[in-house]
């Protein structure tokens, strides 16, 4: 009788254990993906922002984002990726055209982990 409590004991702390390693793996690859995904829907709601402003202006886009700043519906800074850093915006063509990136995880631009506005981008600009 006792190697059979002993027994359940050693199973029910390996099931626990295996559930806590399950969990950390999973969360571990969760919350980078997460960050990413945010950051690309905040690169839609810059791009849409873009484009209603070039609707509004005479077809050209905003020399830069500081005109998004003092937005009142913005509850999170949509300016900034996930990771706390700014986009970076380019104008090109004299207004016509835009470059939208952001750093991603390392911070750094033009680096393989960089989130590119032109990957996902087949709304708002013109080609």
């Amino acid at each position: 009788m006792s190697s059979i409590l002993s027994f359940r004991k050693i199973i029910s702390y390996t099931s626990i254990g295996l559930f806590m390693l399950i969990s950390v793996i999973f969360l571990s690859s969760y919350i980078p993906l997460r960050k990413k995904t945010t950051t690309i829907d905040k690169l839609y709601t810059v791009m849409s922002l873009l484009y209603f402003e070039k609707l509004d202006t005479d077809g050209e886009y905003p020399f830069d984002l500081e005109c998004f700043k003092d937005n009142p519906f913005d509850d999170e800074d949509v300016l900034i990726d996930s990771w706390g850093n700014p986009f970076y915006y380019e104008l090109l063509d004299d207004g016509k055209k835009y470059f939208l990136i952001s750093a991603g995880k390392d911070g750094i631009l033009f680096t393989e982990d960089d989130i590119d506005s032109d990957l996902y981008n087949f709304l708002y600009r013109d080609k």
